[in-house]
């Protein structure tokens, strides 16, 4: 692919492991235009044991930040009721499972990535 790197370099590998810190999915960041493929990203991994130390703090940092996510989720009301046209309060539930939904799917990959917390 034009404008991707496929060769090893220390400032791609520090947006990518800050991406992921910051919780994005490594499939988005590789997404980017300027950052490898993903399947790039894998082979750095298997051949270069430092970067896969960094990778794998970036892990554990990423389940931190989709904890304090989660947090944020579940403290956000501010959608779960709306007022009709009569003025009267009624509960979204749409909104709600969708907000259980994107806590589940965060518990669930934060419990892969640091397991023992």
């Amino acid at each position: 692919m034009v404008g991707r790197h496929s060769t090893f370099s220390p400032e791609i590998a520090d947006t990518i492991c800050e991406q992921l810190a910051e919780g994005h999915s490594l499939r988005r960041i590789c997404a980017t235009k300027d950052l490898p493929h993903i399947a790039t990203v894998f082979r750095w991994l298997e051949q270069n044991a430092a970067f896969r130390e960094q990778y794998a703090r970036a892990r554990e940092l990423q389940a931190d930040t989709l904890a304090d996510e989660i947090l944020d989720i579940a403290d956000d009301g501010r959608n779960d009721k709306t007022v009709d046209e009569n003025g009267i309060e009624v509960i979204d539930h749409d909104v709600i499972a969708r907000s259980r939904l994107r806590v589940d799917a965060r518990k669930w990959i934060a419990s892969k990535l640091k397991p023992k917390v």
